[in-house]
């Protein structure tokens, strides 16, 4: 026996499947990543972007860990075992952004000019962009072809007009 509102869903899919082309499975499918996705984006733009974890759920975590650990050494004392404990003050530590980190600290900028042409792996990263295989690619290319003038570095894989804009006040290759 179906009910109206299956009986409507039914009717519905018939009338979509010539039109579409598609088996009804196939159209099951595609309509229900179609609804995920669009329920993902609505939940992307809606939601306030969170950079760290925010102060007030960093504290209902701690919370709930607390309580989780407190309930467990109750478990250990009514036991018998009361030698057992653990420690909670830094169980979140590794999940927590902490920008005296050096992942998260920016990157210090060059205080003159880079010689592009003769620079160390360690003095290209420096520059804005730059990281470990970004300065390898650009030791490469220096290998097989000498910079001519600072611009020449946009014809590195990777290094587009934006990136080099940013590059450009640190430059130099004479």
């Amino acid at each position: 026996m179906s009910t109206p509102e299956h009986s409507d869903k039914q009717s519905l899919l018939d009338k979509l499947q010539p039109i579409v082309g598609v088996t009804k499975n196939e159209l099951i499918f595609a309509t229900s990543m179609l609804v995920l996705s669009l329920a993902a984006l609505l939940v992307r733009y809606v939601q306030k972007p969170v950079d760290t974890f925010d102060t007030e759920l960093r504290k209902q975590v701690q919370h709930l860990f607390d309580s989780v650990a407190t309930a467990d050494s109750l478990r250990l004392v009514a036991s018998g075992d009361t030698t057992a404990t653990m420690d909670t003050s830094n169980i979140l530590q590794p999940f927590l952004y902490h920008p005296e980190h050096q992942e998260y600290k920016k990157k210090e900028l060059p205080t003159s000019t880079i010689n592009i042409n003769t620079a160390s792996k360690e003095d290209l990263m420096k520059l804005p962009g730059v990281g470990e295989k970004m300065a390898d690619k650009i030791i490469d290319y220096r290998k097989q072809e000498r910079f001519r003038t600072p611009e020449d570095l946009m014809n590195v894989s990777g290094i587009g007009e934006k990136k080099f804009e940013k590059m450009k006040p640190y430059l130099k290759t004479q």
